[in-house]
């Protein structure tokens, strides 16, 4: 008597091979977006603004910083006071990897001492500063990495003048934002402040 094979079901293959699919092409879709968002470049548009002498900076130590674009350069005085503000960000095209933001706020007064404290009291990311001994009559630094961007504060006074830098930075990676290293933005900002303090 003949009796016919009897076929092995292959769902669980058919199941397994459809799911390997669906997972290169979720891969493929992803690794491609990933890829665009890459190629959009970093940085703001050049500004061409005039930087006021009082905030110019070697090119080298803005190009080792990568803010190579100024947006804000003013000097403002009155009352025996003098304040000046200097902003500057990455240069769209100058890195494809690298977003940075320094911006540099100094007064001259004769309270520049009273100034240090009330900007240690009312900013959260100095309760965790540290005392910088070599630069200036007393200064502070604090670093604090906050949605994958490296933030550090520098504060200086230094006689009749206050001085504060803060240097932000995050890389741009495949998996997209990452936070700067922290040893790397700290000696930036700290170059920047000695800057600052010495003019």
């Amino acid at each position: 008597m003949y009796y016919p094979q009897v076929r092995k079901r292959r769902t669980g293959f058919v199941v397994a091979t459809i799911g390997a699919a669906m997972v290169l092409v979720l891969f493929a879709a992803y690794a491609t977006t990933r890829i665009m968002v890459l190629a959009v470049p970093i940085g703001a548009d050049p500004t061409n603004l005039r930087v006021d002498p009082e905030c110019q900076l070697p090119d080298g130590l803005l190009q080792a910083a990568g803010t190579t674009n100024p947006t804000v350069s003013m000097v403002l005085s009155g009352a025996g006071e003098r304040m000046i503000s200097c902003d500057y960000v990455t240069r769209k095209g100058a890195s494809k990897s690298r977003d940075r933001k320094l911006s540099v706020r100094v007064k001259d007064c004769d309270g520049a001492d009273a100034a240090l404290r009330y900007y240690f009291a009312k900013s959260p990311t100095m309760r965790e500063a540290k005392p910088l001994k070599e630069l200036g009559d007393q200064a502070l630094e604090s670093t604090a990495e906050v949605d994958e961007v490296t933030s550090v504060t520098i504060i200086v006074q230094d006689g009749k003048r206050f001085v504060s830098v803060q240097y932000d930075g995050s890389d741009k990676g495949f998996f997209g934002m990452g936070s700067a290293v922290p040893e790397e933005a700290s000696m930036v900002a700290l170059e920047v402040a000695r800057r600052f303090v010495s003019a």
